[in-house]
């Protein structure tokens, strides 16, 4: 009987030593669809959420989209819902203010 032996993870996940981590990474994109002032009032809310992100040591890459009218964020989550949840977790979101993108991010470096 021959023994079974698991197969190597992705080339992706060995490059980081991503394999071991259960955490996935999510990309969530925020459209502003909503008046500028509203966002404006909102805005400095939904960055203190991404910086508690960063706090608990989830959030790989943040930035603003160059004309100010929308946010993008790569984090680690342990499953989808925890990617929805944070999602939902912004400010912009809640108040209805953005249109909103979640994927899967798949590191390629």
């Amino acid at each position: 009987m021959r023994a079974l032996i698991a197969a190597p993870p992705p080339p992706r996940y060995q490059a980081r030593g991503l394999y071991s981590c259960a955490m996935s990474l999510w990309l969530r994109m925020l459209l502003v669809t909503g008046p500028p002032d509203d966002v404006s009032a909102l805005a400095p809310r939904h960055r203190e959420q991404v910086r508690g992100l960063a706090a608990r040591g989830k959030l790989r890459a943040a930035g603003e989209l160059g004309r100010g009218d929308g946010f993008v964020e790569i984090f680690e989550a342990a499953d989808r819902r925890e990617a929805e949840d944070v999602l939902r977790a912004s400010p912009l979101v809640e108040a209805g203010l953005c249109s909103t993108l979640l994927r899967e991010w798949i590191d390629a470096s």
